[in-house]
Formats: C-alpha cells, sequence, structure tokens
C-alpha cells in the first residue's frame, strides 16, 4: 500500500512542477525558420495535387523538389528577413512552373491604377481605353490609338520588361506580354506585386505625330489595411473565396428557371465537390474581386478579361441586336454580298447556369435568320466546366469527344467517389436525378444517364487509387466522354471562331473541343495554354499568405497532345496590329469577312 502511495505521488511530482510554471513561453521558430517551413508546406501540397509534374519536368525543366530547394537557398541568402522580400520569393516559385494556373495570393488590401489602358502591337504601346469619368480631356488630352512612348521617365518597353519578369513565368511570350500590359496601369499587393503611389509621367505620342508629349498623373491608390503577422492568412474555400460572392449587374433581370443547384446548396449529394470542377484563370478572379470592390471595374471595357463587349466594331448593317440587360453582346448584321450573319461574345464561361438558356434562345433566333455565326471569345478567362460543356452542345452537330484528363486524387477523393456512388447508385428514374441535381448543372440538361456516367466515374477514381495511383491514367472528366447536341438548342450552319492569346482555361477547352471534332473554324492567335481543371489550396501561417492554386489535372486532346503550355492553334492566324487599333480593325474586320463571305 506504501508502495503504491509513493509511486501515485512521484507521478504528480512532474504535474506540480508544470502547474508552477504553467506561465513559461516557449522559444517561437525565428521568422526565416518560419519561411523555410511554410515552403515544405508547398511542396507537400504539390506533391498531392499538381497534376502535370510530369509533363513539366518534360516540357519545361520544371522540377518540385529542385525548385523549392531553390527558393528556400534564397531565403537562407537574404541578410535580413522581410515578408515582402519572402512574397517576391514565393510568388517567383509560382511562377517558375510556367502555368497560367499556378498563382499565390497574398493577404493584402494596397492596389493602384492609371484610369487608362494599354496593349502591344507590332513593338508599340497604344492605348486602348479611357475611363473618361476618371481621366478628363483637360488632364488627359490623348485618345483611343495614341501611343505611350514612357512611363515613369523610362521607356515604356523596360517597364514591361521589368513587370513580365517580375509577375509572369515565360509560359507564353503573347500571353505574358499582354498581361503585363494589364499590370502597367493596375498594380494589387494581393499578386505579390510591389505598388507605386505619388505622382507618375507618362510621355505620349499621338497618331500621325512625331513629337512625345509628357503629362503628369497621380496613381489613385489604396493603402495597405493588413499589418503583419497576421494570425489567420488562411482562405476558407482556397482560391475561389472571392468567386462565392461573384459580381452580377443588379439592374440585371434574371430569366426564372427551374432549378436547384446542389453545388451551391451542398444538399443531398454526400460530396459534390468531387463533381465541382473549374476551368478558370484564377488570377482573373483576384483582378475582378480588387477591381469591384473598389467600384473601379468598367464594365464597357472591351480590352478587360471577361468583359461583356467585343473589342471590334460592327461588321456590317445591323439587322437586329440583343439588348443591353442580355448576358451577351449579340447582333445580326447584312454583308455587302447580302449574307445574313450571326454574332455573338462569350466573355467568359462563369455562370450560375440560366445563361446558358439565353444563349440557347439567341441560337435559337439565329438558327432560323442566318446563314453563318462569328463567336468571340477572345480575351476569356475560362470558368465553369459543364456551362462551358452548355454552350458547345447547342453548337453540336453529333456528339463530340471531349479531352482526356490524368487527374491528381487523394484519399479524400478516393473517400468522396465512395460515398458519392453508394448515393448515386439509390437513383433510379430521371424525376430522382432531378430531385439531387436539379434539371441542369451550369445549364447542361440533367437526365438518368449523366448519373450513369457519373458513377463510373466514381467507380474509376476508386479503382485508380486502389491500384495505387496518385495520378490517374487518362480518363474523361467527370465521366463525360462525349457532348450530346443539346435537346432544345442547336446551330447547324458554319461557325468562324475567335481566339486570342488572353483565353485562358475554359477559353482553351471550348476551341480544342469544338476544333477537335472539326465543329468550327478557328480565327486569331494562340490561346494561353491552360490545360486542366483548377484547385485551390491555403494553410493557417503567419507570414501572408491567403491561399494559392495549382492544376489538378493534364488534359490531352484527341491526338494525345496536352492542352497545357501548347494552347490551341487557330486554323487562319490573325494578330491585331497597330493599323487596327487605330482605323477600326479594317485588316481584322476584312479577314473575318473573307472567311464567312
Amino acid at each position: 500500500m506504501k508502495r503504491m502511495l509513493w509511486l501515485g505521488l512521484s507521478a504528480l511530482i512532474p504535474l506540480a512542477a508544470w502547474g508552477a510554471n504553467s506561465d513559461m513561453t516557449y522559444p517561437e521558430p525565428d521568422l526565416r525558420q518560419k519561411m523555410l517551413d511554410n515552403l515544405d508546406v508547398i511542396r507537400t501540397h504539390f506533391e498531392t495535387g499538381y497534376a502535370p509534374r510530369a509533363w513539366k519536368l518534360k516540357h519545361n525543366g520544371w522540377y518540385l523538389t529542385g525548385a523549392i530547394q531553390e527558393a528556400q537557398a534564397k531565403v537562407e541568402a537574404l541578410p535580413e528577413v522581410t515578408l515582402k522580400e519572402y512574397h517576391a520569393i514565393v510568388r517567383d516559385f509560382f511562377n517558375a512552373t510556367r502555368d497560367y494556373h499556378v498563382g499565390v495570393r497574398f493577404l493584402s488590401t494596397e492596389m493602384a491604377f492609371l484610369p487608362f489602358d494599354v496593349v502591344h502591337v507590332d513593338g508599340s504601346y497604344l492605348i486602348v481605353s479611357i475611363d473618361r469619368d476618371r481621366l478628363s480631356p483637360t488632364s488627359f488630352p490623348f485618345e483611343e490609338g495614341d501611343e505611350i512612348v514612357s512611363f515613369g521617365g523610362r521607356p515604356v518597353a523596360e517597364v514591361v520588361a521589368d513587370i513580365m519578369a517580375e509577375q509572369t513565368g515565360g509560359a507564353h511570350e503573347l500571353t505574358d506580354r499582354a498581361l503585363s500590359c494589364f499590370f502597367l496601369t493596375f498594380r494589387f499587393g494581393a499578386a505579390g506585386m510591389n505598388v507605386p503611389k505619388g505622382p507618375v509621367t507618362v510621355g505620349v505620342k499621338r497618331k500621325g505625330a512625331e513629337r512625345t508629349r509628357a503629362v503628369q498623373l497621380m496613381w489613385e491608390y489604396y493603402s495597405e489595411e493588413v499589418s503583419m503577422p497576421a494570425t489567420d492568412t488562411t482562405w476558407a474555400n482556397g482560391m475561389y473565396l472571392a468567386s462565392q460572392n461573384r459580381w452580377i449587374p443588379k439592374d440585371r433581370p434574371r430569366r426564372e428557371i427551374p432549378e436547384r443547384p446542389v453545388f451551391q446548396q451542398r444538399v443531398n449529394l454526400p460530396h459534390p465537390e468531387l463533381f465541382d470542377k473549374h476551368f478558370v484563370l484564377p488570377l482573373w478572379e483576384t483582378m475582378h474581386g480588387a477591381l469591384h470592390e473598389r467600384k473601379v471595374q468598367r464594365a464597357d471595357n472591351p480590352y478587360m478579361l471577361g468583359s461583356r463587349e467585343s473589342m471590334l466594331p460592327e461588321l456590317g448593317k445591323i439587322w437586329w441586336r440583343s439588348d443591353a440587360f442580355s448576358t451577351f453582346q449579340a447582333n445580326i448584321f447584312k454583308t455587302a454580298g447580302g449574307r445574313l450573319i450571326g454574332f455573338i461574345r462569350i466573355p467568359h464561361y462563369s455562370s450560375w447556369g440560366w445563361e446558358a438558356f439565353e444563349f440557347g434562345e439567341i441560337l435559337e433566333h439565329m438558327e432560323e435568320s442566318t446563314d453563318a455565326l462569328i463567336i468571340d471569345q477572345m480575351n476569356n478567362p475560362g470558368g465553369s466546366v459543364f456551362y462551358c460543356y452548355a454552350l458547345a452542345s447547342m453548337l453540336a452537330d453529333k456528339p463530340m469527344y471531349t479531352p482526356r484528363h490524368r487527374m491528381a486524387i487523394t484519399p479524400q477523393d478516393y473517400l468522396w467517389a465512395k460515398m458519392d456512388l453508394e448515393f448515386l447508385e439509390q437513383i433510379q428514374s430521371e424525376a430522382e436525378a432531378h430531385w439531387v441535381l436539379g434539371e441542369h448543372l451550369g445549364g447542361y440538361p440533367v437526365t438518368y444517364q449523366m448519373i450513369q456516367f457519373f458513377k463510373d466515374y466514381c467507380r474509376f477514381i476508386i479503382g485508380e487509387w486502389e491500384q495505387g495511383h496518385t495520378v490517374t491514367s487518362p480518363y474523361f472528366l467527370l465521366g463525360v466522354d462525349q457532348i450530346n447536341p443539346h435537346p432544345e438548342y442547336n446551330y447547324s450552319k458554319p461557325i468562324l471562331l475567335l481566339t486570342n492569346e488572353l483565353d485562358f482555361s475554359g477559353g482553351d477547352f471550348f476551341p480544342a473541343i469544338l476544333q477537335d471534332n472539326e465543329r468550327v473554324r478557328i480565327l486569331g492567335a494562340r490561346t494561353a495554354g491552360a490545360g486542366g481543371y483548377v484547385n485551390g489550396g491555403g494553410f493557417f501561417n503567419g507570414l501572408g499568405l491567403a491561399g494559392f492554386s495549382y492544376t489538378a489535372s493534364l488534359a490531352h486532346r484527341i491526338d494525345g497532345q496536352p492542352i497545357e503550355d501548347l494552347g490551341v492553334t487557330p486554323d487562319v492566324d490573325y494578330h491585331v496590329t497597330q493599323d487596327d487599333i487605330q482605323n477600326e480593325f479594317k485588316g481584322f474586320k476584312e479577314a473575318i469577312l473573307k472567311e464567312v463571305m
């Protein structure tokens, strides 16, 4: 008994000592060590979720372990550790993948912009849009088509080259330069940019003039509201935090379409996340959110990513046009030869689904009235997989094959697939399918047959994981191997599709599907080459990393070639020229009309 009492008391001695010193503090890792540890966490995310790793090693020589070691060596080499320098190192790691889906967002509200936009054509930097509400002719006596020669006392080409080196990874030069032109007049800390403030001198040469005229402007600056270190810098839902409240103009009438979108309500299906895939440029989500929050988004600027308005002027005498409240800028025009041609702009593929029916109604009108159709999807940042498929289905003249994907999968995907499969196997009719998923997903019709494809997709994920695969063999995303013609809407006549270097993700997949199935002729420039669906990640940290995104699949076209890095090459190559910008796209119009005559 005495021995037991002694053992009990001896066990309490350490607890008593701990209690007496319970206010003691433990030394935390220093800032440099935290940075190194954070990079190891990022490495783990990429080892698990980044699908194109093998392709990037083959195509670009990018190697995950080497890239992380290089970033950590830069941290070790810092003479003084600062968060700004660390953010630049992390940003450079993400950019080095040369992948437009891969990016990091920092916890920052700092932003500055100038109210005009610039594009690069034929070696010159031309003004293409001016917000006259913020920049009147009195303070900025220049016009669209005038050339920016200098910026901040330096040749503008040098400034843009510096932005390219800092903010892009070199995946596709035309795309990188076009993005850098956006960033010339729009900087934001969330992307790891150095944000200027104060005055800046801009040198401008008018159309046809020899002399450059300088004018001083002031950056419209919004200060940093986040102090570091932050206590919680994880995003609630990875990169899609901003997309939870996508902007829809309040004055735009919403069509009453019966639907019960399970992906928004999270009802019935145990894990709808397994089927909630996106082909979208994360940078667009960040830019769009930052601009809209400050109420500086200009919906009428046709050069913005995802703008409703086309940069092209009217192509002929207009016989019909969509109203200003329509999601789509569309018209029917008459050519000099008397043909009626339809025109419709697809600004992006981010949709709640009702927009697809509006697209279908426009196509129905054009099917009755036109001889051919022009689709403008230039400057398209992508969006929802099902919405992209829905619009494609309305243009299909036969079932169209979709790209196959090598998908990164995790134990979570395996568990979700098993739980969803068990649930889907209980659905025995189309009515029950509608009860679970709604009548459509992003405008793509829900049928009992879709449930069979979903079950097959779940079985595929389960089988791949049980075979020990963390990246699957090529398979059709969500089990949709072919896009059937839409049951209600269909355009059956010739189609000309316009693309450019600012078409990303869904903006790559839409033309790839239509070209692979020989449904369209494509005119324009090669697309960006963001070839997979995108996932988001994040983790608790005190270093200002809000979240990041990465490509979770590697898509292969019918010929076996990846879309990633390669994009979609048009059938007819055309690049916008300086004469186009300054003379109402005369050359571009001629090239377009030649194809539809």
